[in-house]
């Protein structure tokens, strides 16, 4: 009886023993999940914080580059120094050159003048003189010039007039002249990378070609021959432009009417010649 009675006992023990294991086995599992859930929170946490920290980034001004070398343009350091020029803004090359290249293309329209010289030839046959030759012609004009738009193609608008004395001795003294109102047409082709053009002219005047001639006749007396005969001119030229001021042209004018032959026979030649022309 004792027996059974010990051995019941011993199997009591056991099974409350084994109860024991299994609570605390579902004890250690209850921590264990609470922990990995805690952990997996915290990693959540932690990938929200990051994403939250790229967003502000992206979202923040970028900070100016400072530059590679310990040199400061005068200006910007001047500017700094003075607090009332902080706003200032240092003019760049581009903006300079843009504005020279406006005040260039003013230039080339304005009130003109110009000198010139040149050659012009003539024949002659009369009671006292006969012969062929050319003059040195010198000349003046004046009148005013335009490019609408600082464009390529303008227009001139001015008089000019030319005089030359022929062979000038004791007895003869001759002259031949003219003068006209012009109308020319221009076209300027910019030289890249510099302020200059190069041009063609083309054009119509009308005005007049003039001869004068005085001599001594035997008895030495003086006698005046005075010959003006109106025409029109075509005028023809290239020319080439620089810092839109100055203008140097080789041109022709050529009369359209060149004989007289009322009193004696005169016949002139085209007037070819070189100018310098400053546009104000």
């Amino acid at each position: 009886m004792k027996l059974r009675c010990i051995f019941a006992l011993c199997v009591l023990g056991a099974g409350i023993y084994a109860d024991e294991l299994e609570s605390k086995k579902a004890e250690l599992q209850r921590q264990i999940q609470e922990i990995e859930q805690k952990q997996q929170k915290q990693s959540e946490i932690n990938e929200l914080e990051r994403r939250l920290q790229e967003l502000k980034a992206s979202q923040s001004p970028k900070p100016t580059p400072k530059p590679t070398s310990d040199y400061a343009h005068p200006t910007t350091a001047y500017n700094a120094q003075n607090p009332y020029l902080q706003d200032f803004k240092p003019v760049t090359q581009e903006e300079l050159d843009a504005e020279a290249k406006k005040f260039f293309g003013k230039n080339r329209s304005g009130v003109l003048i110009g000198l010139s010289a040149g050659s012009m030839g003539i024949d002659l046959k009369s009671s006292v003189r006969s012969g062929e030759g050319s003059y040195s012609m010198f000349g003046l004009r004046l009148g005013y010039q335009s490019f609408p738009g600082n464009k390529f193609l303008g227009f001139r608008l001015y008089i000019d007039a030319h005089a030359g004395i022929g062979e000038n001795n004791t007895f003869t003294t001759e002259m031949q002249s003219l003068g006209a109102y012009n109308a020319d047409l221009l076209l300027d082709l910019h030289i890249p990378g510099t302020y200059s053009y190069l041009g063609l002219i083309a054009g119509v005047g009308y005005g007049f070609v003039a001869y004068d001639y005085k001599y001594n006749d035997l008895l030495f007396s003086e006698k005046y021959v005075k010959l003006q005969m109106p025409t029109a001119f075509v005028n023809l030229g290239v020319a080439i432009t620089m810092s839109a001021k100055h203008r140097i042209e080789f041109y022709a004018k050529l009369p359209t009417t060149d004989e007289y032959n009322e009193k004696f026979y005169y016949k002139t030649s085209p007037l070819i010649t070189a100018a310098y022309q400053y546009t104000f």
